[in-house]
């Protein structure tokens, strides 16, 4: 007669289970804690505060924009800005602002001359920019207009 073989059935170890799973629940959470503290947290502006309080002047400055007939033209191909020649006679300063929203280091601002009918933006690197061009006219009247482009 041939011996009886009882089946053995294999321990049930939920618990451990459970403990391992929350240990790799813990591991992650605390990579991501420290991969994002090592992140580069740039403010848009030092002085947002008083930025906010005279943000009435950047609507007005905008507003002013959509009032005029003619409109600067912002040409990405060629990375141009073209004043239409109704406005090269009556603004008397012009600014572009080059803002790239992760690196404040590659901000630039630069000054357009007031017979200039088109500037050509300087080479960028590749990413996300906006580019703000700012003018004030021979009554002293501001403009603003923004382009955001992807490079």
């Amino acid at each position: 007669m041939s011996p009886i073989t009882e089946e053995v059935k294999p321990k049930s170890y939920w618990g451990h289970g459970i403990v391992v799973v929350y240990a790799l629940f813990m591991t992650m959470i605390l990579t991501i804690v420290f991969i994002s503290s090592d992140q580069k947290m740039e403010l848009v502006s030092g002085e947002y505060y008083n930025e906010g309080i005279d943000y009435q002047q950047v609507i007005d400055s905008r507003a002013n924009v959509a009032a005029l007939q003619e409109k600067p033209n912002f040409t990405q191909s060629n990375m141009s800005i073209t004043a239409p020649s109704s406005l090269n006679k009556e603004f008397i300063s012009a600014t572009v602002t080059l803002y790239r929203p992760n690196d404040s280091t590659l901000d630039q601002t630069i000054s357009i001359p007031a017979a200039a009918e088109s500037f050509t933006i300087p080479e960028l690197k590749n990413g996300s920019w906006q580019i703000y061009l700012r003018w004030q006219d021979t009554q002293n009247k501001n403009y603003e207009m923004q382009w955001n482009i992807y490079k």
